[in-house]
């Protein structure tokens, strides 16, 4: 995971450098003391920041669905250190919807803890989807400093049409004029007087 600084850090080294400066200009040191919270809490959110370790994993409940069926997605959480604030957001691709559940999550992880977030997403389209990538972002207690990462999520979902659609999108090459489930597309024999000799004054 990549270490960048939150916008909370930027701003109190923003202040304490004012502050710093101010006190240099105008020769009046009691104004370093009005920047020394944001100085101290600077060190103390620098010095105990450390990198989480966490291991993630994700879980279909089945790789092979059908059209407009429902199944569980779900994410495992296992963190070897205290992790203060974690957001998660697994990328659903288009013609999977959410249906249950939060995405995305913000969580709290004590050291050794083991989570699992449970995700209920529904098919709407056939063909194979990624539900991929799985974004973890984690901030340290103080809100200075914080991780980003992108993880491969769970094997490609492959769906599959329904019958119906099949039988709409599967049509046959070729016809029969007098059996079969498929309107033909020549004409045949009918047994309405309409197709025994042209109409006539008098029928």
């Amino acid at each position: 995971m990549s270490r960048a600084a939150t916008a909370k850090l930027g701003g109190y080294a923003a202040l304490s450098a004012a502050g710093l400066l101010a006190a240099l200009i105008s020769g009046r040191p009691e104004l370093v003391a009005l920047t020394a919270p944001f100085l101290l809490a600077l060190a103390a959110g620098l010095a105990l920041a450390a990198a989480p370790r966490l291991r993630v994993d994700v879980e279909l409940g089945e790789e092979r669905t059908i059209e407009g069926t429902e199944l569980e997605t779900t994410i495992s959480l296992a963190a070897d250190s205290r992790i203060d604030r974690l957001d998660v957001y697994l990328r659903l691709p288009d013609g999977i919807e959410l249906v249950e559940g939060e995405n995305p999550v913000s969580v709290t992880l004590a050291r050794g803890e083991q989570r699992e977030l449970r995700l209920r997403v529904r098919a709407r389209r056939w063909g194979a989807h990624a539900l991929a990538p799985l974004h973890l972002r984690a901030v340290d207690a103080v809100g200075l400093v914080m991780w980003e990462g992108a993880f491969a999520g769970a094997p490609p979902l492959r769906v599959y049409p329904r019958e119906d659609v099949l039988r709409r999108v599967l049509r046959p090459r070729e016809t029969q004029l007098n059996a079969g489930n498929e309107v033909s597309r020549r004409k045949g024999e009918g047994i309405e007087f309409a197709d025994v000799r042209p109409w006539a004054p008098g029928d």
